[in-house]
């Protein structure tokens, strides 16, 4: 806190007390200060950087005001006071919206914060209704810009996007009577979800730059230069696009171009972009009568924050008339990750009786799943730790 205040005077001094800039560091400040729940603090920074920013700029339509409305909203939040919360994040929502654009990651993070305060206040229809935009946008992004991230870009976006899916995880879980297609759309972000990072672009990546073909390899380049450009556009106002001379209808026309060209050089490149959105319905389709699968989904359980209660759902299908996805919990995750595993562990070490990993791992599933001479099971969490055919 004194160290923020010096630094702090110290940009007083040499900005002025009305400078963008000086305005630019109360934000950042108040929200070092929201991270220690330093509330008081961070109210008052924010309040003399949104004079500032009114001064300057006035009132109407000022995107300067849209992180302090948000931040606000962050405190009123933190302090349970639920309407206020609602109140500052729908400003911040309408400005991104109208500077911006509803594919803007701001805006739609402004919606999953949205959707938790309504979860809070037990309204249903708000809670779904923001969170299905916002995973709606999430799918747009990976299907129009996932496939040109680095690895490194992969991992660092699914990094940011993975809290909101665990939130819809606890959502569907708790709606699932009321809504019975909650489930479903569970079961589909799993599958859209668990090949983020196994897909084929490094594979295409090294196939295109040592194919030797040197048209292929720079209109590769060119695609990879243009999509990078376009995942900052996203995040730009109109006035910026101007500044910098960027139209976006063009580069997206340029880039379906490219994807063309590419797609008739490259059959590798060509099959990445095919659309292939798989759903639960495509897996149940390939299993034969006597076959079950599992869609296992490991997540930390929401309540106001995430807790440290972990939770896994076992979603399961079969291939019978009118089934749709149904659920086994196991609320015992920590167990399952700790006590549990240790014993699995020790018994197979030290050659001795395991006495409690069928019970803990596999009979609850057994117990509503049924016999069926084949189980087809995507694992998640310390189930990928586990050979469960060592489990007598």
């Amino acid at each position: 806190g004194d160290m923020l205040q010096t630094s702090l005077d110290v940009f007083a001094s040499q900005l002025g007390l009305k400078n963008p800039r000086y305005a630019e560091t109360l934000e950042y400040l108040a929200n070092n200060y929201i991270k220690a729940n330093e509330t008081d603090k961070a109210f008052e920074l924010l309040e003399k950087a949104r004079k500032i920013w009114e001064s300057r700029l006035g009132r109407r339509n000022n995107i300067k005001l849209v992180g302090i409305h948000e931040s606000n909203g962050d405190i009123y939040y933190y302090k349970r006071n639920y309407e206020e919360a609602k109140s500052e994040y729908n400003s911040a929502r309408k400005l991104y919206k109208r500077s911006f654009s509803d594919e803007h990651p701001d805006y739609v993070k402004v919606l999953t914060k949205l959707s938790k305060v309504a979860y809070m206040q037990e309204d249903a229809k708000a809670t779904k209704d923001y969170i299905d935009e916002a995973i709606a946008a999430y799918n747009v992004y990976i299907q129009k810009y996932f496939p040109a991230l680095s690895e490194r870009e992969k991992a660092k976006f699914w990094n940011t996007i993975r809290p909101d899916f665990e939130y819809f995880n606890t959502l569907a879980i708790r709606l699932q009577y009321s809504d019975p297609k909650v489930l479903q759309d569970m079961y589909d972000n799993a599958l859209v979800t668990k090949s983020l990072l196994l897909n084929s672009s490094i594979k295409m990546r090294q196939q295109i730059l040592s194919s030797g073909d040197e048209e292929l390899i720079n209109q590769y380049t060119e695609w990879l230069v243009k999509k990078e450009l376009m995942t900052t556009v996203i995040s730009m106002s109109q006035e910026q696009l101007t500044e910098n001379n960027i139209h976006p209808e063009h580069l997206a026309k340029e880039i379906e171009q490219l994807e063309k060209d590419l797609g008739t050089r490259s059959a590798l490149f060509g099959e990445s972009f095919k659309e292939n959105s798989i759903t639960w319905k495509d897996v149940q389709q390939s299993l034969k009568p006597n076959e079950v699968a599992i869609e296992m989904i490991r997540f930390r359980y929401f309540d106001h924050v995430f807790t440290d209660s972990v939770l896994y759902a076992m979603l399961y299908i079969k291939n019978e008339p009118r089934s749709t996805p149904e659920v086994i919990m196991l609320t015992n995750g920590k167990d399952l990750e700790h006590k549990y595993k240790n014993n699995y562990r020790n018994s197979i070490k030290f050659k001795i009786e395991d006495y409690y990993s069928y019970d803990a791992y596999w009979k609850p599933i057994a117990d509503k799943v049924g016999s069926y001479s084949t189980i087809y099971l995507s694992a998640d969490g310390v189930y990928n730790q586990l050979n469960l055919e060592a489990i007598p």
